[in-house]
């Protein structure tokens, strides 16, 4: 799905978003889309009702908007971020699973599973690894990382996708998923990409399904503590609108 979008330069930052917000109908509408880029932002809005963001007037979407997400950046990861991203890894976890995977297991061992995988990750990374973080003032907010061109069919992979807990529903995974479209589009122009996600997890597929993921397929998930839990396939034929409106982080 196409939306009307507003590019703002960061000089006339507040004249030129508060143009952009006066040139909606009166309507009721919600910022849906928000991307931070190095030099610009580019603020996608649509009258739908299921939109990643909660409802707000135009005014407050303004001083949300500054706020929130001016101070936000994303940039490719590098080893000393592994820490950062294991702790928001583990969080993520302890809070999507809690009641689904053994307590001892997420209060106890996740994390340094999660700091080993993370470090193994940086020390042997593959040529088609990506890792990209959103970062602002306090540090790593969220994180992704895909694997380019792993499926003939599918594409690529984009096998984490986590934003911590009191920074969702802000845009976060949005650009997250911007980023990791473009860089999988700079070398395999022709391919898709795919994940896996619980089917438990309601709002994570409505997300998906909002930046257009369709459902294709299913499988079963074994968690590190044991257990099965069915997963679904999203995937994306094609990058070019996911992709649009971002801005690759630099190389």
């Amino acid at each position: 799905m196409a939306y009307p979008s507003f590019v703002i330069d960061r000089r006339h930052f507040k004249r030129n978003l508060v143009t952009a917000l006066s040139c909606l109908s009166t309507a009721p509408r919600t910022i849906v889309r928000l991307l931070v880029l190095p030099s610009r932002f580019s603020i996608a809005f649509s009258g739908s009702s299921h939109t990643n963001l909660p409802a707000r007037g135009k005014l407050a979407d303004a001083v949300w908007f500054m706020s929130n997400v001016a101070t936000m950046k994303t940039r490719i990861a590098v080893p000393a971020d592994a820490a950062a991203i294991a702790d928001l890894h583990a969080e993520s976890w302890r809070v999507a699973y809690r009641g689904k995977l053994q307590d001892d297991y997420l209060d106890r061992t996740i994390y340094a599973e999660r700091q080993a995988l993370w470090e193994e990750r940086f020390r042997s990374s593959s040529d088609n690894q990506f890792v990209v973080v959103a970062e602002t003032a306090g540090g790593v907010t969220g994180f992704a990382c895909v694997y380019g061109d792993e499926d003939a069919t599918w594409g690529s992979f984009l096998d984490n996708l986590h934003v911590a807990p009191d920074k969702k529903r802000q845009g976060v995974g949005t650009v997250l998923m911007a980023e990791v479209a473009t860089w999988s589009l700079r070398s395999w122009p022709a391919n898709g990409m795919y994940l896996w996600v619980l089917e438990s997890n309601t709002s994570a597929m409505q997300f998906y399904e909002e930046l257009g993921g369709s459902r294709v397929g299913e499988g079963v998930w074994t968690p590190p503590d044991g257990g099965e839990y069915r997963k679904l396939r999203y995937a994306w034929d094609r990058l070019d609108e996911l992709a649009a409106a971002s801005h690759p982080v630099p190389d």
